[in-house]
């Protein structure tokens, strides 16, 4: 009864006990952290309150009230009532003024952290907390580096067509930058407030016109459900998109990857991407331009850090490969999230609060390069990063161009989405897009196999299927290189052209091909223009070898065809001389061939020196079109 008695006591807001007793302090403490594990805040608020007004020495107190401002989210108490604890109980227990340091540092208070980190060290010089305040410290030097040297940042909201009362977040933004998919947070119920729980998430579409951007629409089809689907990322045809949804029936996870398609101008009802979750989270996906790469966060079992940032690759048959775990260059013991792959394919960017940075989550920049090694991240800098959690960010295929998200003052509603100029240090490269069209002899679409690829390297960078429907693709390639491009389909002769990239082609103007297969039948013959010489030379340059190796993958496909190798030259020179040279180099394709363990059978080669032209030899382009090599089905 006695007990009952004091508990009711306790449980009102005005607590009056004895001060100077410390069993009642005691008791109310005990109180406390029982009303804690029962979810009673107010009560076990109380409590405490009632124990400071009485012994402001209380430690145990100021911590189990920090971690009720933390549930609450009341930071500017939490922050008030440790510095009162540092000036009450600091000497007697100094862990304080760590505790206090870390949450200055959480809440961007760089200077008052540094200050605190310092005051912990020169009460207790050598403790086992001693490398973890040394390793805040260098964080708090660093960030107080970034805010010192602020880079400039322009952010521009993308206007009311976009943006509204509600949160728009996680755009994707088009290759030619002329349409924009985001999600927004949206009411469940006319007149639902868009901060409350009666909301669920849609994918919404705006296109960019000489006024502004359009009033946003819903995503055509059934993509758009009653439950939450968000973070989404797209293919840089537009046909393909990687998304997240949460706690649905078909799910494996809290939260899932799943995907659509875009058929007849709708997106398709989303199917799971079950082979690459798990039975935990899975979220924020981004995929290369080619759609062969797919990043994403993941806190599942054998990771780094809490959460982690991990790739999985698309086969020719659509399956994607089991997700790799990016290294320790990217991941750390702490948190990456919202990974975002450029449609270069080697610029990442992505968020962690485990790199060092101005404080929470910072926005990095990472490069792989040709052995597939990431570089060491760099951080976007100041005010990018601010000293709150950044999202993430999106950049445009031009590199130089970010959309993030923002809560900042003057914006239409909760988080609006906004572009500004990235600083030329964290830019990715310009990608230039190559588009084309796979058609048989009579113009009908074909389904074909495409690949790009880099001929200094001798190394697919690119492969893709044409759409099935027009027989298109398209690819983001990175300038001032040059590249192979090689077409195959089972029935026909392969295809390829050479690519040189000294100009950027946007989405709109951009190199366009339409590629005419040819059957395979007797007679036929292709130019391969990725066979190189030296001027009057009949050594083979190493960058022709992807073009020899796609001729033995052909002849050993179809080992019973026979084709002959022709050399061709301008009229430059005597007919003799031209002969000699056109023969010679034919005869080093076909030797390279047999090297390759080609049957002798299957070959013949022949120089025609100057007299097959097929153009004009008065003109320098004439005249290179006219130096070449070509094959020619001669059996069947």
């Amino acid at each position: 009864m006695k007990k009952a008695l004091l508990l009711l006591c306790f449980s009102c807001l005005s607590l009056f006990l004895p001060s100077q007793n410390r069993k009642y302090i005691d008791r109310a403490y005990e109180y406390a952290t029982n009303s804690l594990t029962k979810g009673d805040l107010p009560k076990t608020k109380a409590y405490l309150m009632y124990i400071l007004s009485e012994d402001s020495s209380y430690y145990n107190a100021y911590k189990l009230l920090g971690e009720i401002f933390l549930i609450t989210e009341e930071y500017d108490s939490l922050i008030y009532y440790y510095r009162v604890g540092t000036k009450h109980c600091g000497k007697k227990n100094p862990e304080i003024f760590f505790s206090l340091a870390n949450f200055e540092f959480y809440m961007g208070n760089i200077n008052e952290a540094l200050n605190n980190y310092n005051k912990f060290l020169n009460l207790v010089p050598k403790s086992n907390l001693t490398p973890i305040v040394n390793e805040q410290i260098k964080r708090c030097l660093f960030a107080l580096e970034l805010i010192n040297r602020p880079v400039p940042f322009n952010p521009i909201n993308l206007g009311n067509g976009i943006n509204t009362e509600c949160d728009e977040y996680y755009p994707y933004i088009a290759p030619n930058d002329s349409f924009i998919i985001f999600t927004r947070k949206v009411p469940l119920f006319t007149g639902a407030n868009p901060t409350s729980d009666n909301t669920q998430e849609d994918f919404y579409i705006s296109h960019l016109i000489d006024e502004g951007w359009t009033k946003a629409i819903p995503l055509k089809g059934n993509i758009n459900t009653r439950y939450n689907e968000g973070a989404q990322t797209v293919t840089a045809n537009g046909k393909y998109m990687v998304f997240t949804a949460c706690n649905r029936k078909d799910g494996k996870g809290s939260c899932d990857l799943y995907y659509s398609e875009l058929k007849n101008n709708n997106w398709t009802q989303a199917k799971n991407l079950s082979e690459l979750n798990t039975y935990q989270w899975e979220s924020q996906p981004s995929i290369s331009a080619d759609g062969r790469m797919l990043f994403f966060a993941s806190e599942r079992d054998g990771g780094i850090g809490n959460s982690d940032i991990y790739v999985s690759f698309r086969n020719e048959n659509g399956n994607w490969s089991k997700p790799v775990l990016l290294d320790t260059t990217i991941n750390t013991k702490m948190a990456e999230t919202s990974p975002f792959i450029h449609p270069d394919g080697k610029t990442l960017y992505f968020c962690s609060n485990g790199h060092y940075g101005v404080g929470g989550f910072d926005i990095f920049v990472s490069r792989m390069d040709e052995n597939g090694k990431w570089s060491k991240p760099q951080n976007l800098g100041f005010p990018i990063n601010t000293t709150k959690n950044e999202i993430g960010l999106v950049v445009s295929s031009s590199g130089k161009k970010a959309y993030i998200t923002s809560s900042r003052e003057g914006g239409y509603g909760l988080s609006d989405i906004y572009v500004f100029d990235l600083p030329q240090s964290v830019q990715a490269s310009n990608v230039s897009f190559i588009k084309g069209k796979i058609i048989d002899e009579k113009g009908n679409p074909l389904a074909a196999k495409c690949e790009i690829i880099d001929l200094k390297q001798n190394k697919v960078i690119y492969s893709t299927i044409s759409d099935t429907t027009d027989g298109s693709f398209i690819v983001g390639l990175t300038t001032e290189n040059e590249y192979g491009l090689y077409v195959t389909k089972k029935g026909f002769l392969f295809h390829t052209e050479n690519i040189k990239i000294n100009e950027i082609y946007t989405y709109h103007n951009s190199y366009n091909k339409e590629i005419k297969l040819k059957r395979i039948e007797l007679g036929t013959s292709i130019v391969l223009p990725n066979i190189f010489f030296d001027t009057d030379s009949f050594r083979l340059k190493t960058n022709s070898f992807a073009e020899l190796d796609k001729i033995v993958d052909f002849l050993n496909q179809h080992q019973n065809i026979k084709i002959e190798i022709s050399g061709h030259t301008d009229n430059s020179g005597s007919e003799a001389y031209n002969k000699q040279l056109s023969e010679k180099r034919a005869k080093a394709v076909y030797t390279y061939l047999i090297q390759k363990n080609i049957n002798q059978s299957q070959l013949t080669f022949i120089g025609y020196g100057s007299t097959r032209p097929i153009a004009s030899n008065e003109t320098t382009e004439g005249k290179a079109m006219n130096r070449r090599t070509e094959l020619k089905i001669i059996q069947q």
